[in-house]
Parts: structure tokens; sequence; C-alpha cells
């Protein structure tokens, strides 16, 4: 079981010129003539996440912004796994000036079906 669990931030232009000053290497996509989307997977890749696990819940080692189950994972796992890359995020909260969301409707408890929304928003 996989699937992508944070939204990618979208940031006016003046917030993608100070990353792109900061972080030359950043990756980015033009989502309108002011606005641009930062990928969430880039962010926990910096932050070290990409390819690691806590417990039997990884990171996938290709793409990080999928989380996966290597295994016998509850979905406390999952959460918890979730939970710790937004506080790591968050951390270089002052490096990006950026956070992580969830993709999916945290107004519901782990194992019911989740309500996909958009997997972007806006700073």
């Amino acid at each position: 079981m996989q699937g992508s669990f944070f939204m990618n931030p979208i940031v006016d232009e003046k917030k993608y010129k100070q990353l792109l000053s900061d972080y030359p290497q950043m990756p980015f996509y033009r989502v309108s003539q002011n606005e641009y989307k930062i990928p969430a997977g880039w962010m926990i890749e910096q932050c070290g996440w990409k390819g690691k696990a806590l417990g039997k819940a990884a990171v996938h080692d290709k793409q990080a912004l999928v989380l996966i189950n290597l295994g016998g994972a509850t979905g406390k796992d999952i959460v918890t796994l979730c939970e710790t890359i937004q506080r790591d995020v968050q951390k270089n909260a002052l490096v990006y000036g950026l956070i992580l969301r969830l993709i999916f409707d945290e107004s519901n408890s782990f194992g019911h079906r989740y309500i996909a929304r958009s997997s972007c928003f806006r700073l």
C-alpha cells in the first residue's frame, strides 16, 4: 500500500524568487502568472526522509512524497510517520518558510476512507 500524503505548496512570485535565490537547484512549477508550486517531496527529501523508515512505515526511496507500508504497518504507524515528517519540515520552516499540509481530510479518523483534496495549497 502506498500513496501521496502531502500537498505541494503554492507561493507567490516574491516568495518563489527568495527561495530560488537560496536554493538554486529547487524544482518548481509555474501554475499561474504570479504563482509557483514547490514540490513537497523535495522539501521532505531535503530533511533527509527519502528512503527512510519509522517502524513498518516508510518514505519511498524514489519519491519522497509517497509513504509506504513495508508490511504490517498500522494506521497509527502511518500517521506517526506523517506527523514526524511534518514536524521535521516545520523545524526547517525558518529555512523554507513553508509548511506541509496533508492531502487527506484530517477530520476523519485513520481507517476511514479519506477525501482527496487539491494537491496544492497557497501560502
